[in-house]
């Protein structure tokens, strides 16, 4: 497998190079080669000009970092729109998905960030309106579990067409109105949950990658992953318990 990792020098909060760890540890343990190229802001991606990527991951950033990973990305939007409708794969977490939609609406009075303009959606940014969370839900048939600390949600301009990664079970979708959380469109999938979300999930893992035709991977530490995976379903899920910290 080869994996590109955008600009892993700023869109690394919260630990989510972990979920890039834990696939590459996962898959060289069950025999398979994994490389990873690590792009920065300042070099040209391998995407730009290679066919043989796997997977393209991207995690959270800074809203500073943000205006810079769109200004990155810019002179490549056409070829990031081929390969979306093309199929092929990637995976954003926490608001790293933010930049493939139009626009960033700050505070009240602040600027207008332009992005991509890829898919049709908007985010709104609230940062004197954090809130942090746990959440559960389904990725099809397979229950999923992670955080969120966010103060942005983006709003899709039509929801009835708009196509959600996962199913919410108990917290929030990607806005306060709206139930189900992520979004996946053809190979892209994105979502605001954190953890690092494979980390936390070896059955999400294991099911994706089987998915990208990687259809035996054990799981690094499969038993000890899967036993605290099931702990936090069976607590997450308790009556009464709130989901908001």
């Amino acid at each position: 497998m080869i994996i590109e990792v955008l600009f892993p020098e700023v869109c690394n909060l919260y630990g989510d190079l972990g979920n890039i760890e834990y696939i590459s540890r996962s898959l060289e343990a069950s025999g398979e080669t994994c490389e990873v190229i690590n792009t920065d802001l300042y070099t040209r991606p391998a995407f730009a000009d290679r066919d043989d990527i796997d997977l393209i991951y991207m995690g959270p950033v800074t809203e500073k970092g943000q205006v810079r990973v769109i200004e990155s990305l810019k002179p490549y939007k056409d070829r990031l729109m081929q390969m979306i409708e093309g199929g092929q794969r990637f995976f954003m977490t926490g608001n790293a998905m933010e930049v493939f939609g139009k626009y960033i609406e700050c505070e009240e009075g602040g600027p207008r960030i332009e992005c991509l303009g890829i898919f049709p959606f908007m985010t709104k940014q609230r940062m004197m309106n954090r809130t942090s969370s746990f959440w559960v839900g389904q990725y099809g048939e397979t229950d999923v579990v992670g955080y969120k600390s966010q103060f942005t949600h983006i709003y899709p301009e039509d929801t009835g067409s708009f196509k959600s990664l996962f199913k919410t079970e108990k917290g929030e979708g990607i806005n306060p109105g709206f139930k189900d959380e992520g979004i996946r469109e053809a190979g892209f999938a994105g979502t605001y949950l954190l953890g690092p979300l494979f980390v936390l999930n070896p059955v999400l893992m294991k099911e994706y990658l089987a998915e990208m035709g990687y259809k035996d991977i054990k799981p690094l530490y499969e038993e000890t992953a899967v036993e605290a995976y099931n702990k936090r379903l069976a607590e997450y899920r308790e009556p009464g318990r709130s989901y908001k910290y």
